[in-house]
């Protein structure tokens, strides 16, 4: 039926979006520990900065 059809769609469409979530949470922890890494070292924030003007 129709309605079947619709709830399936709409079942894989919030998998699609849960799995999504998921990996853009790994990868904002990923840019987090690299952020963490780079302003960690001395001067590690200027060198950040001066490389981004370039």
């Amino acid at each position: 039926s129709t309605a079947a059809a619709l709830e399936s769609l709409r079942i894989n469409d919030i998998r699609e979006m849960r799995a999504t979530n998921e990996e853009l949470r790994a990868e904002m922890g990923e840019l987090r520990s690299i952020i963490r890494e780079l302003t960690s070292h001395d001067g590690g924030a200027q060198e950040v900065t001066l490389s981004a003007e370039q």
